[in-house]
């Protein structure tokens, strides 16, 4: 799974994408206490990343910033043969072998209407989400 570090709120968290090996995404965080205060947290990131995706003023560097992630993210495989290598053949396993260089279109193609949908799709306020901690 792809893994990217970020800031949430204050609180270090890194995301892990879904993928052929994998398929739940995952966000983890360290430092917070208790489940409601990453709630929150989620919530507050969520929301000013749809309001930046929606604002005028915003859009495109919010638009730039979520496609230069991505590729630091997911192409940084392809800085050598081996490493490309490894990418095809996680597409083979697919049964499509080019799936590193669809999805690369995809994201480069994408405007933020249809970021703002797969927010509102995938990333809900209240969606299925399970809590795991030291404590349980």
């Amino acid at each position: 799974a792809e893994r990217t570090e970020t800031i949430l709120n204050g609180t270090d968290c890194f995301a892990e994408y879904s993928d052929f090996s994998f398929s739940m995404g995952t966000i983890t965080c360290g430092g917070i206490k208790k489940a409601e205060e990453f709630f929150k947290a989620y919530e507050k990131a969520r929301e000013e990343l749809l309001q930046d995706l929606k604002s005028e003023e915003k859009r495109e560097d919010t638009l730039k910033s979520i496609k230069t992630r991505w590729i630091q993210n997911n192409m940084s495989g392809t800085r050598n043969n081996a490493l490309t290598l490894v990418l095809v053949a996680e597409g083979c396993i697919k049964n499509k072998a080019e799936q590193y260089l669809l999805d690369y279109i995809d994201v480069q193609n994408a405007e933020a209407e249809d970021f703002v949908q797969l927010m509102e799709t995938y990333f809900t306020v209240h969606g299925e989400y399970r809590i795991k901690s030291k404590n349980n």
